[in-house]
Protein backbone atom coordinates (compact mmCIF):
# COMPACT_ATOMS: atom_id res chain seq x y z
CA UNK A 1 0.00 0.00 0.00
CA UNK A 2 2.34 2.31 1.02
CA UNK A 3 4.40 1.62 -2.52
CA UNK A 4 1.38 2.17 -4.32
CA UNK A 5 0.65 5.45 -2.52
CA UNK A 6 4.67 6.50 -3.72
CA UNK A 7 3.51 5.79 -7.01
CA UNK A 8 0.35 7.97 -6.99
CA UNK A 9 2.35 10.66 -5.74
CA UNK A 10 4.98 10.60 -8.43
CA UNK A 11 2.30 10.29 -11.03
CA UNK A 12 0.04 13.12 -9.69
CA UNK A 13 3.55 15.33 -8.91
CA UNK A 14 4.53 14.60 -12.87
CA UNK A 15 1.09 15.81 -13.89
CA UNK A 16 1.09 19.11 -11.56
CA UNK A 17 4.22 19.98 -13.21
CA UNK A 18 6.38 19.63 -9.93
CA UNK A 19 9.82 18.49 -8.91
CA UNK A 20 9.18 14.28 -8.12
CA UNK A 21 11.71 14.81 -5.77
CA UNK A 22 8.79 16.37 -3.67
CA UNK A 23 8.05 12.56 -2.94
CA UNK A 24 10.61 12.59 0.14
CA UNK A 25 7.73 14.49 2.08
CA UNK A 26 5.36 11.46 2.14
CA UNK A 27 8.15 8.73 1.72
CA UNK A 28 10.30 10.01 4.53
CA UNK A 29 7.45 12.17 6.56
CA UNK A 30 7.42 10.97 10.12
CA UNK A 31 3.88 10.01 10.35
CA UNK A 32 4.83 7.93 6.96
CA UNK A 33 7.60 5.92 9.02
CA UNK A 34 6.12 5.39 12.87
CA UNK A 35 2.50 5.01 12.01
CA UNK A 36 2.72 2.51 9.03
CA UNK A 37 6.02 1.04 9.28
CA UNK A 38 6.17 1.40 13.04
CA UNK A 39 2.28 0.73 13.77
CA UNK A 40 0.97 -0.57 10.46
CA UNK A 41 -2.27 1.53 10.65
CA UNK A 42 -4.92 0.89 8.52
CA UNK A 43 -4.98 4.54 7.28
CA UNK A 44 -2.23 3.05 5.08
CA UNK A 45 -4.49 1.14 2.90
CA UNK A 46 -6.88 3.78 2.70
CA UNK A 47 -4.49 6.30 2.29
CA UNK A 48 -3.28 4.46 -0.80
CA UNK A 49 -6.81 4.44 -2.37
CA UNK A 50 -7.83 7.47 -1.83
CA UNK A 51 -4.63 8.73 -3.68
CA UNK A 52 -5.19 5.82 -6.13
CA UNK A 53 -8.36 7.62 -6.77
CA UNK A 54 -7.23 10.73 -7.25
CA UNK A 55 -4.58 10.18 -9.90
CA UNK A 56 -7.48 7.71 -11.69
CA UNK A 57 -9.43 11.43 -11.70
CA UNK A 58 -6.04 13.25 -13.16
CA UNK A 59 -6.43 10.66 -15.58
CA UNK A 60 -9.73 11.17 -16.76
CA UNK A 61 -11.36 7.58 -15.12
CA UNK A 62 -13.53 9.68 -12.92
CA UNK A 63 -16.08 7.02 -12.47
CA UNK A 64 -13.13 4.42 -11.69
CA UNK A 65 -11.33 6.70 -9.49
CA UNK A 66 -15.16 7.00 -7.15
CA UNK A 67 -15.17 3.42 -6.96
CA UNK A 68 -11.70 3.09 -5.67
CA UNK A 69 -12.12 5.99 -3.46
CA UNK A 70 -15.30 3.93 -2.08
CA UNK A 71 -13.38 0.91 -1.42
CA UNK A 72 -10.85 3.02 0.47
CA UNK A 73 -14.22 4.67 2.63
CA UNK A 74 -14.93 0.81 3.49
CA UNK A 75 -11.73 0.69 5.13
CA UNK A 76 -11.97 3.86 6.96
CA UNK A 77 -14.53 6.30 5.85
CA UNK A 78 -12.04 9.87 5.15
CA UNK A 79 -11.89 8.72 1.93
CA UNK A 80 -15.20 9.80 1.16
CA UNK A 81 -13.67 13.41 1.23
CA UNK A 82 -12.21 13.41 -2.12
CA UNK A 83 -15.44 12.17 -3.94
CA UNK A 84 -16.61 16.20 -4.16
CA UNK A 85 -13.57 17.22 -6.19
CA UNK A 86 -14.68 14.03 -8.48
CA UNK A 87 -18.61 15.18 -9.01
CA UNK A 88 -19.65 17.37 -12.05
CA UNK A 89 -23.04 19.09 -11.08
CA UNK A 90 -26.24 16.77 -11.71
CA UNK A 91 -24.39 14.21 -13.14
CA UNK A 92 -25.57 10.91 -11.14
CA UNK A 93 -23.26 8.22 -12.61
CA UNK A 94 -20.14 8.69 -9.94
CA UNK A 95 -22.58 8.59 -6.90
CA UNK A 96 -24.51 5.77 -8.04
CA UNK A 97 -21.04 3.80 -8.55
CA UNK A 98 -19.95 4.85 -5.50
CA UNK A 99 -23.39 3.67 -3.30
CA UNK A 100 -22.85 0.24 -5.80
CA UNK A 101 -19.34 -0.51 -4.31
CA UNK A 102 -20.45 0.00 -0.90
CA UNK A 103 -23.42 -2.04 -1.64
CA UNK A 104 -21.76 -5.10 -3.25
CA UNK A 105 -18.91 -5.34 -0.43
CA UNK A 106 -21.69 -5.11 2.13
CA UNK A 107 -24.06 -8.03 0.61
CA UNK A 108 -21.70 -10.93 1.93
CA UNK A 109 -22.35 -9.74 5.55
CA UNK A 110 -26.01 -9.16 5.69
CA UNK A 111 -26.91 -11.56 7.85
CA UNK A 112 -24.44 -9.77 10.39
CA UNK A 113 -26.88 -6.23 10.03
CA UNK A 114 -25.92 -3.68 11.84
CA UNK A 115 -23.40 -5.52 13.68
CA UNK A 116 -20.99 -5.43 10.55
CA UNK A 117 -20.43 -1.82 11.99
CA UNK A 118 -18.95 -3.55 15.35
CA UNK A 119 -17.34 -1.05 18.35
CA UNK A 120 -18.39 2.23 16.04
CA UNK A 121 -21.49 2.79 18.03
CA UNK A 122 -19.57 2.67 20.77
CA UNK A 123 -16.38 4.76 19.82
CA UNK A 124 -18.50 8.03 20.36
CA UNK A 125 -18.28 7.55 23.70
CA UNK A 126 -15.06 6.31 24.08
CA UNK A 127 -13.68 9.45 23.00
CA UNK A 128 -15.57 11.84 23.97
CA UNK A 129 -17.58 12.65 21.17
CA UNK A 130 -21.30 12.42 22.35
CA UNK A 131 -20.31 14.51 24.89
CA UNK A 132 -18.86 17.04 22.95
CA UNK A 133 -15.61 17.30 25.27
CA UNK A 134 -13.32 15.55 22.45
CA UNK A 135 -14.10 18.48 19.70
CA UNK A 136 -10.99 20.71 20.21
CA UNK A 137 -13.23 23.92 19.17
CA UNK A 138 -16.04 22.94 21.45
CA UNK A 139 -14.03 22.06 24.39
CA UNK A 140 -11.92 25.28 24.44
CA UNK A 141 -15.05 27.56 23.96
CA UNK A 142 -16.37 25.66 26.64
CA UNK A 143 -13.71 26.07 28.83
CA UNK A 144 -13.71 29.64 27.89
CA UNK A 145 -17.19 30.54 29.24
CA UNK A 146 -17.01 27.90 32.65
CA UNK A 147 -20.27 26.59 31.07
CA UNK A 148 -21.31 24.03 28.31
CA UNK A 149 -22.63 27.05 25.89
CA UNK A 150 -23.25 25.18 23.27
CA UNK A 151 -24.77 21.67 22.31
CA UNK A 152 -23.05 18.93 20.77
CA UNK A 153 -25.97 18.84 18.03
CA UNK A 154 -25.37 22.63 17.04
CA UNK A 155 -21.57 21.99 16.86
CA UNK A 156 -21.98 19.37 14.78
CA UNK A 157 -24.80 20.84 12.32
CA UNK A 158 -21.93 24.23 12.13
CA UNK A 159 -19.04 20.81 11.03
CA UNK A 160 -21.54 19.89 8.68
CA UNK A 161 -22.30 23.33 7.31
CA UNK A 162 -18.74 24.23 7.07
CA UNK A 163 -17.70 21.09 5.28
CA UNK A 164 -21.02 20.92 3.04
CA UNK A 165 -19.68 24.63 2.00
CA UNK A 166 -16.36 23.43 1.12
CA UNK A 167 -17.73 20.32 -0.43
CA UNK A 168 -19.82 22.46 -2.92
CA UNK A 169 -17.61 24.60 -3.80
CA UNK A 170 -15.68 22.11 -4.97
CA UNK A 171 -18.22 20.45 -6.79
CA UNK A 172 -19.21 23.22 -9.02
CA UNK A 173 -16.30 24.71 -10.18
CA UNK A 174 -16.16 24.98 -13.84
CA UNK A 175 -12.71 25.87 -14.09
CA UNK A 176 -11.37 22.75 -12.72
CA UNK A 177 -7.14 22.47 -13.12
CA UNK A 178 -5.62 19.50 -11.27
CA UNK A 179 -3.83 22.14 -8.93
CA UNK A 180 -7.33 23.52 -7.59
CA UNK A 181 -8.72 19.90 -7.46
CA UNK A 182 -5.58 18.94 -5.43
CA UNK A 183 -6.02 22.38 -3.23
CA UNK A 184 -9.81 21.74 -2.66
CA UNK A 185 -9.05 18.07 -1.25
CA UNK A 186 -6.49 19.17 0.97
CA UNK A 187 -8.51 21.92 2.31
CA UNK A 188 -11.69 19.28 2.86
CA UNK A 189 -8.97 17.12 4.60
CA UNK A 190 -7.80 20.08 6.62
CA UNK A 191 -11.35 21.26 8.26
CA UNK A 192 -12.50 18.32 8.69
CA UNK A 193 -9.54 17.48 10.84
CA UNK A 194 -9.50 20.81 12.85
CA UNK A 195 -13.34 20.41 13.20
CA UNK A 196 -12.98 16.49 14.50
CA UNK A 197 -9.61 16.96 16.51
CA UNK A 198 -8.43 13.38 16.54
CA UNK A 199 -6.56 12.11 19.67
CA UNK A 200 -4.13 10.14 17.69
CA UNK A 201 -1.52 10.93 15.23
CA UNK A 202 -2.39 8.16 12.44
CA UNK A 203 -5.50 10.26 11.64
CA UNK A 204 -3.20 12.80 10.18
CA UNK A 205 -1.76 10.60 8.01
CA UNK A 206 -4.22 10.85 5.05
CA UNK A 207 -3.00 14.33 4.85
CA UNK A 208 0.77 14.01 4.73
CA UNK A 209 0.70 13.15 0.38
CA UNK A 210 -0.87 16.70 -0.30
CA UNK A 211 1.99 18.25 1.87
CA UNK A 212 4.34 16.56 -1.41
CA UNK A 213 1.67 17.78 -3.92
CA UNK A 214 0.49 21.46 -2.32
CA UNK A 215 3.30 22.34 -0.24
CA UNK A 216 0.34 23.46 2.17
CA UNK A 217 2.02 25.16 5.31
CA UNK A 218 -0.52 24.35 7.19
CA UNK A 219 -0.43 20.62 6.00
CA UNK A 220 2.78 20.58 6.66
CA UNK A 221 2.16 21.99 10.66
CA UNK A 222 -0.60 19.94 11.39
CA UNK A 223 1.50 16.55 9.95
CA UNK A 224 4.39 17.35 11.90
CA UNK A 225 3.08 19.12 14.81
CA UNK A 226 0.98 16.06 15.65
CA UNK A 227 4.18 14.58 17.27
CA UNK A 228 2.47 16.15 20.00
CA UNK A 229 -0.26 13.63 20.50
CA UNK A 230 1.76 11.17 21.55
CA UNK A 231 1.01 12.54 25.15
CA UNK A 232 4.49 13.66 26.70
CA UNK A 233 4.33 13.65 30.46
CA UNK A 234 4.53 17.78 29.75
CA UNK A 235 0.38 17.75 29.82
CA UNK A 236 -1.57 17.01 32.62
CA UNK A 237 -4.40 14.57 31.57
CA UNK A 238 -6.83 16.95 32.31
CA UNK A 239 -5.77 19.95 30.03
CA UNK A 240 -4.46 17.88 27.44
CA UNK A 241 -7.45 19.44 25.09
CA UNK A 242 -6.65 22.53 26.18
CA UNK A 243 -3.02 22.82 26.07
CA UNK A 244 -1.96 19.90 23.70
CA UNK A 245 -4.36 20.35 21.08
CA UNK A 246 -4.26 24.31 21.31
CA UNK A 247 -0.65 24.06 20.56
CA UNK A 248 -0.97 22.11 17.25
CA UNK A 249 -4.18 24.19 15.82
CA UNK A 250 -2.98 27.84 16.81
CA UNK A 251 0.48 26.43 15.06
CA UNK A 252 -1.49 25.53 12.22
CA UNK A 253 -3.52 28.92 12.37
CA UNK A 254 -0.35 30.76 12.20
CA UNK A 255 0.64 28.73 9.18
CA UNK A 256 -2.38 29.40 7.33
CA UNK A 257 -2.02 33.04 8.05
CA UNK A 258 1.79 33.26 7.07
CA UNK A 259 1.18 31.18 3.86
CA UNK A 260 -1.62 33.70 2.83
CA UNK A 261 0.68 37.11 3.83
CA UNK A 262 2.93 34.79 0.88
CA UNK A 263 0.63 34.89 -1.31
CA UNK A 264 -0.72 38.41 -0.90
CA UNK A 265 2.47 39.40 -1.88
CA UNK A 266 3.30 37.42 -4.07
CA UNK A 267 0.70 38.66 -6.28
CA UNK A 268 1.16 41.56 -9.21
CA UNK A 269 0.52 45.00 -8.28
CA UNK A 270 -2.20 46.38 -10.62
CA UNK A 271 -2.78 50.28 -11.12
CA UNK A 272 -5.13 52.48 -12.40
CA UNK A 273 -9.13 52.87 -11.99
CA UNK A 274 -9.48 49.19 -12.50
CA UNK A 275 -7.35 47.74 -9.53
Amino acid sequence: FEAVAVAAVLALLRRLGRPTTRVVAYAWHPLALWEVAGNGHVDAAMTALMMLGVWLYASGRTLVAGAVAAIGALLKPFALLVLPAFWRPWNGGLPLVVLGVIALAYAPFLSVGTGVLGFLPGYAGEERLDSGSGFWILAVLRWLAGAPILPTAAYLLACFAALAALALRAGFRRDRPLAVTVADINALLLAFIVLLSPDYPWYFLMLVPFVALTGSWPAWAMTAGAVILYDPPLFDPEARIQVRDTVLYLAAAAALLAAAGRARRSRPVLHGASA
